[in-house]
């Protein structure tokens, strides 16, 4: 079990582990969109009973073939060959049943798609060799792990855990005929190259041998006629005539067994399907036994003397034909009501006499909860009454092939049309109206069980029906408004099932790939190229919007009745966060029963063991992440043991203030006789920090062990924490804390301690922070007191100017508000409830009908945000000239449907470059009015809006954004260097003086935009204070940043300071910015000393970060030198630092010997954590060369930075032909996020204009609205 071993606080903060060179990112996106391990994995034991696996028989010399080739080979592939119906698939099955290998049987459901077929087995081998934290972390499956590169490297880990173990892995893949093969290789993109211990065991149907792979590869065959498939089939009939019921069949009519089993032998040649055909018939009476020796001599003969049986039965052209057509057709098990619908035939006792009478031999039936349930058992009849036949030459067959196909065809044609019909229709090009009927009410898309929702995307496509499909996925109510839904997510979302819509969305983009692979074939615009980021776009934002209703507000849906459990615990199992669904699923367990509570319980832990933080506070709630929370919900046996994991995992953090407060929530629900020896642990390990009672969480850790501490402990741990408060080393941060507290004090001592708090509460404007502070502390207020705070809170709180704050606020203070107040205040925020998050919600919900619950979910889910605006926002200057101003109108449009000041100051500021110049002032002062308000990223919006003001209206804005020194200290600098010189003198001479009176590391740590600002004086009194620096000083970093702007007469002053800095790691880059400064003929000798210290540094980056300016001070340059800086940082042991160090001497060195280096950083950053690498990344893409674009792609897919400085360098410096470009466009957008996959389309419009023509823009413009209305 591995967990991280660290803590942390604040507004927004996680606990994070280990040692971090770079930014720590909380919640890893690895794909569009990921799926529960235990819904990827397919369940074998219908494959097992449709083919008898349990009266296998035979087949000794086929599996000693695989024994052989498993013993002989390091690794492979072993196909068996044979003609449909010659037992390939019940092979399969009784190797897997028997063996335990890992499978896939095309005849699963989407059986031959190679995303399911590769997602099936993927989970397999994540659940089997402890894959889920590289893999699937949390028990997500990501889609990037069923696609063929990433499987590629899950099975490399699998196959090394197969080695360590001693033993093979084996995967056993049945029906490699019938599965995709990606780009013309492997069946569903399994790797043509395998690992070492890794073996594939394959089917496939003669004919249709698999693509040539690169490790070694043998195929054995089943011939009909070879001695040993006889000796089986002998074996087998030998058993089945011997047993009822066709035992008591032959016995009516007076023949022997022994006459029986060598005609069928001859008349099957040797055809297993044939046989169970026969006997199945022969059991229910429907073959004679006096006419088995006229029986055809082959199966699709057997076919079609059952076909022309049917054709002459009563009913065949009314009913029957379209019956056998939809069964066909059908992509799962249908019972009888659905047949009638689906067929078209109302006559439900006819359908019950074909499936159950005439065609039953060739059906498989299950009782399920909807009736009994029918499909066809094989695949050759599936394709034989499909009208696919192979190497007929019987004219009447071609004939009665091409009726069958078609049909089949009308069948899907049917199908579909019959449930969009249900639905509404699909509109027409006049604008009409689609899925109507659907949207009234969504509950509709339940018929058939569902089946609509699983399967009518595939039945669109098997109709050449690729309009439809787009249609029906583009269908949304109302139509073209700008708080639109699209319909048929919110069905699959109404019936809990939005992986299926998943699946129809996959099917629209590979025909869309299928377009666009064929223009770019024909060189000609691949236009369908923006149906296909359409696509990965809508997977990408469902991803997103999953997240948006997190584990509070989802236990309060199921709480409310607005959700059943079974919707609710498929949404937890959807959440991408390993923490959010660890916390989700416990928070389902109240309205769970029976197996789905274990298995939720079970799940929960499978998340907590992979999350990578264990604790997390922020304004809405502190949360800790330990096995310990899933005991109460275990059954008896299993929470000891549970117990031990969590207080082992407690163990193993840094920190004794995080280890004792783990424990601390361990103790409390592990099993009685286990408590109270945690919790003096728990103690034990609080007081082994520092001030241990200085921190409230600590304190809140003590309060829950004090009713499992023995006594004299108890009184001492509190006796220790009122001292502490008394001192004011902590303010209590929840009100348990205050309740066990206070009885200790005295009245004076109660009224310091509670002034005290008042006192440390967060100033007014930080409304939501004050509301949280107020909310613990009110109820442990004296009435009077307690009644003022809370009435000042709550004014403060309906005045906030963003609707967010002002609804954030309020609902932390619902609680404690009088029933009157608390109904008023309801009202206030559900009127802004377009702009509730999910918090507000959770918070609201006790308070609200479940149908106002309902509504207000709906409208906080579907309702345009600040986000929406940004974005459209961001490709106003993608576009055209001619259409910038209509897309920037419609961009303030859907701002003042957002309504909040960010979104408006967006929404105006994209609009300035368009308006007439005579009224660009004008409108800019009105955004910078909006402004003001903004509360979301203001530096961006500054920036943007800068270049349009007049420069009163700038100086105006940097007077009021930096009115005091303190803020110039944490600007954003492109921000500051738009409106420095606006700035009074005086103001930037006080920043610099309060940076050298703090000297504490603040936010910025270069001030150079300040430096032409700075007086003479100031410059000296830098140099004075970094004589006095010591080495946790910051001003070394100020004196740096400012050498370019030092007065000529103060250089040997800085040059000598420099020399004395005692860190060489200070004193090298100090150094070399000197250089261009000194005089001409110190220059080589300063140089000299710079590249010394830099040398003697003993973190070795900054050797490369100091040779740059340095070489100036070399007349014969960098030559001598860079090849032992090269060398020295060969031999950097961490692989970060020597990335690091890389990246930056790249700038400097020869031509000659730059070739090698990428390759070399790369080779470094493969071993980096993941989230570190894209910074790094970046430095490199100028030096990348186009045969590393793959590894670097590779190596971090999900930075929209990088994947834009990718496609550039792809296109506009290697000059990639249009088919690379494209592979390389779909690599980048196949693993992102929503926010990241709209950021990098935005950005590269102009980039995809030349592959996929001038429409390009305009179609993946709509699509950006789309989904960003859809899923906003």
């Amino acid at each position: 079990m591995t967990f991280q071993r660290t803590g942390a606080h604040g507004e927004a903060s996680v606990a994070v582990g280990g040692d971090a060179h770079g930014p720590i990112m909380t919640n890893p996106v690895f794909s569009s969109s990921a799926v529960p391990l235990a819904v990827a994995l397919k369940n074998t034991h219908k494959v097992f009973s449709d083919v008898g696996v349990a009266q296998f028989t035979g087949r000794d010399w086929l599996v000693a073939y695989v024994d052989a080739f498993l013993q002989e080979r390091a690794c492979g592939f072993l196909w068996v060959e044979a003609e449909a119906g010659l037992g390939k698939t019940a092979l399969a099955a009784w190797l897997v049943r028997e063996r335990g290998y890992v499978s896939h049987f095309a005849r699963h459901a989407q059986g031959g798609s190679a995303r399911v077929g590769l997602r099936n087995v993927a989970a397999q081998l994540i659940t089997r060799y402890g894959l889920s934290a590289q893999f699937a972390p949390g028990g997500m499956l990501p889609d990037w792990v069923s696609e063929p590169e990433g499987f590629d490297a899950l099975l490399t880990q699998a196959a090394e855990q197969a080695r360590a173990a001693n033993g093979p892995l084996v995967l056993v893949m049945d029906g490699a005929d019938e599965a995709e093969a990606p780009d013309g290789g492997m069946p569903w993109g399994l790797p043509s190259l395998l690992p070492e211990g890794a073996f594939v065991v394959g089917t496939y149907r003669t004919g249709s041998r698999p693509a040539y792979s690169e490790s070694p590869s043998r195929v054995v065959r089943i011939d009909r006629a070879d001695t040993r498939n006889q000796a089986d089939v002998r074996q087998y009939l030998d058993r089945a005539v011997r047993a009822d019921p066709v035992a008591g069949r032959l016995a009516a009519t007076g023949v022997s067994a022994d006459e029986v089993i060598p005609l069928l032998v001859e008349r099957s040649g040797g055809v297993w399907v044939y046989l169970r055909y026969v006997l199945a018939a022969l059991g229910t009476g429907q073959q004679p036994v006096d006419e088995l020796s006229s029986l055809p001599a082959d199966l699709s003969g057997y076919y079609a003397r059952q076909l022309t049986r049917w054709q002459e039965a009563p009913g065949w052209a009314r009913t029957g034909r379209d019956i056998l057509a939809t069964l066909v057709a059908a992509r799962e098990p249908l019972p009888y009501s659905s047949l009638c619908r689906l067929s078209g035939v109302d006559d439900r006792e006819a359908v019950r006499q074909w499936c159950d009478l005439v065609i039953r031999p060739f059906l498989t039936a299950d009782d399920g909860p909807w009736g009994r349930r029918y499909e066809l058992y094989h695949a050759t009849a599936r394709s034989f009454f499909g009208g696919v036949l192979y190497e007929v030459q019987d004219d009447r067959l071609k004939v009665l092939a091409a009726e069958l196909a078609e049909s089949v065809a009308r069948a899907h044609r049917r199908m579909a049309e019959r449930h969009v019909t249900e639905f509404g229709g699909l509109g027409d090009d006049n604008g009409g109206a689609s899925l109507a009927l659907l949207a009234a009410d969504p509950a509709l898309a339940s018929v058939d069980g569902g089946y609509a929702l699983r399967h009518l995307g595939h039945h669109m496509v098997q109709a050449d029906w690729s309009t439809g499909l787009s249609r029906l996925l583009a269908a949304e109510s109302p139509p073209g408004g700008r708080q639109a839904q699209n319909i048929w997510f919110s069905a699959h979302e109404y019936a809990g099932s939005p992986d299926t819509f998943l699946d129809d969305v996959e099917l629209a983009r590979r025909d869309a790939v299928r377009r666009t692979d064929e223009a770019l074939e024909r060189r000609i615009p691949a236009m369908a190229l923006a149906e296909e980021l359409r696509y990965r776009l809508m997977a990408a934002s469902v991803a997103s919007h999953t997240d948006s209703v997190g584990p509070e507000l989802l236990g309060q849906l199921v709480e409310r009745g607005v959700w059943t459990a079974v919707r609710g615990l498929a949404h937890a199992r959807r959440l991408s966060h390993p923490g959010d669904r660890f916390r989700a699923l416990l928070a389902l367990q109240p309205h769970l029963i029976g197996g789905l509570r274990l298995s939720a319980c079970e799940e929960a832990l499978e998340a907590v063991r992979v999350c990578d933080y264990v604790s997390s506070s922020s304004l809405n709630g502190h949360h800790y992440f330990s096995p310990a929370l899933v005991i109460p919900h275990l059954p008896e046996d299993r929470r000891a043991a549970v117990a031990d994991e969590a207080a082992a995992a407690a163990l193993e953090c840094s920190g004794g203030g995080l280890r004792g407060q783990l424990l601390a929530t361990t103790a409390v629900h592990a099993p009685a006789g286990m408590r109270q020896r945690i919790a003096l642990r728990a103690l034990d390990e609080m007081r082994s920090d520092e001030d241990y009672w200085c921190t409230a969480d600590n304190i809140s850790a003590l309060v829950s062990l004090l009713p499992l501490l023995p006594g004299q402990v108890r009184d001492d741990a509190l006796a220790e924490a009122k001292d502490a408060l008394l001192r004011g080393d902590f303010v209590p941060k929840r009100t348990g804390a205050w309740e066990a507290l206070l009885p200790l004090l005295s009245p004076e001592e109660q009224k310091a301690a509670l002034a005290a708090a008042v006192a440390d509460t967060r100033p007014p404007e930080y409304v939501r922070a004050r509301a949280r502070d107020c909310a613990v502390l009110l109820p442990v207020l004296p009435a009077e007191q307690g009644e003022a705070l809370l009435a000042e809170t709550l004014a403060r709180a309906r005045s906030a100017a963003e609707p967010g704050e002002r609804a954030g606020a309020l609902s932390m203070l619902l609680p404690l508000l009088s029933p009157e107040i608390r109904t008023a205040t309801v009202t206030d925020i559900l009127a802004s409830r377009s702009r509730l998050n999910q918090h507000v919600l959770a918070r609201l919900a006790p308070y609200v009908t479940p149908s106002q619950l309902k509504e207000a979910l709906n409208d906080a889910l579907f309702t345009p945000s600040n986000a929406r605006v940004i974005h459209l926002a961001a490709l106003v200057d993608r576009l055209p000239a001619h259409e910038r101003a209509s897309w920037a109108a419609e961009t303030l449009e859907v701002a003042k449907v957002v309504g909040t000041p960010t979104a408006l100051a967006t929404g105006q500021t994209a609009l300035l470059p368009t308006l007439p110049a005579a009224q660009r002032p004008a409108g800019a002062r009105q955004a910078l009015e909006l402004l003001r308000s903004a509360a979301s990223d203001p530096h961006t919006l500054r920036q943007r809006l800068l270049p349009h003001l007049s420069d009163d209206d700038r100086r105006r804005a940097a007077a009021e954004w930096f009115s005091e020194p303190g803020r110039l200290l944490y600007a954003h600098q492109s921000v500051l260097a738009q409106v420095v010189a606006y700035l009074p003198r005086n103001l930037v001479v006080e920043a610099v003086r309060q940076w050298l009176a703090e000297d504490e590391w603040v936010r910025v740590h270069d001030l150079s935009v300040l430096g032409p600002r700075l007086p003479d004086d100031v410059h000296e009194e830098v140099l004075a204070a970094l004589a006095d620096a010591d080495g946790r000083s910051s001003v070394p970093t100020l004196f740096i940043s400012l050498i370019p702007y030092l007065p000529g007469r103060l250089i040997g002053d800085a040059l000598a300071a420099g020399r004395a800095l005692e860190d060489a790691a200070l004193r090298a880059p100090a150094l070399s910015s000197l250089v261009p400064r000194v005089p001409a003929e110190q220059r080589m000798t300063v140089a000299q000393e710079a590249y010394e210290a830099a040398l003697a540094c003993s973190w070795q980056p900054w050797l490369p970060e100091a040779v740059p300016p340095m070489r100036a001070g070399f007349p014969d340059g960098m030559a001598e030198r860079v090849p032992e800086a090269l060398t020295v940082i060969r031999a950097v042991s961490d692989v970060w630092e020597r990335a690091e160090a890389y990246c930056v001497l790249l700038s400097v060195l020869p031509e000659q010997e730059r070739a090698a280096v990428p390759a070399e950083a790369l080779d470094c950053l493969a071993r980096v954590d993941w989230d570190m690498r894209p910074e790094k990344l970046l430095r490199l893409v100028s030096y990348v060369d186009r045969e590393s674009l793959d590894t670097a792609v590779g190596l971090a897919p999900d930075d929209a930075d990088l994947a834009t400085a990718l496609l550039a360098r792809a296109l506009d410096e290697h000059g990639c032909s249009p088919r690379e470009f494209v592979a390389l466009v779909r690599r980048l957008v196949s693993r992102t996020s929503q926010h990241r996959a709209l950021t990098l389309i935005t950005d590269n419009l102009s980039r995809l204009v030349p592959v996929a023509g001038e429409e390009v823009r305009e179609e993946l413009t709509r699509a950006v609205d789309d989904v960003l209305t859809w899923w906003p």
